[in-house]
């Protein structure tokens, strides 16, 4: 039996350098925040979330804002009363956000935000 430490078995942990499963922990903690986060604060929010530095050289990055360029699909940092801050953007097309539920009256099926349903509710589109 070999012996990993408990941050590889924890779901939250990312292998420095995977960037899809860095996108998806700044979702969630944005998801958390409102949407919307000061930059200064985002390592801080990070660790405290998910129990390890966020270490943007560990992704290929100088600078955090360059880091957050490479998800620009999902998050956006702007200026906002002399502050920057980052913004999770509003996308139905974004296949991790967009979910079917059928009608259960035999209607068909519609797309809703996959924050009114349940887990066992959620189907993902491939």
């Amino acid at each position: 039996m070999t012996s990993q430490s408990s941050s590889e078995n924890d779901s939250t942990w990312v292998q420095p350098g995977d960037l899809t499963d860095l996108k998806g922990q700044l979702v969630k903690l944005l998801e958390t925040s409102d949407g919307r986060l000061p930059i200064a604060r985002l390592p801080f929010e990070y660790q405290k979330n998910f129990g390890r530095p966020l270490c943007v050289s560990e992704y290929g990055a100088i600078k955090l804002v360059n880091l957050l360029k490479n998800f620009s699909d999902v998050i956006s940092v702007e200026w906002q009363a002399q502050k920057k801050f980052v913004l999770l953007k509003k996308c139905s097309t974004d296949v991790n956000h967009v979910v079917i539920k059928h009608d259960r009256k035999g209607k068909g099926a519609c797309e809703v935000s996959s924050d009114d349903f349940s887990d066992d509710e959620k189907v993902v589109l491939e």
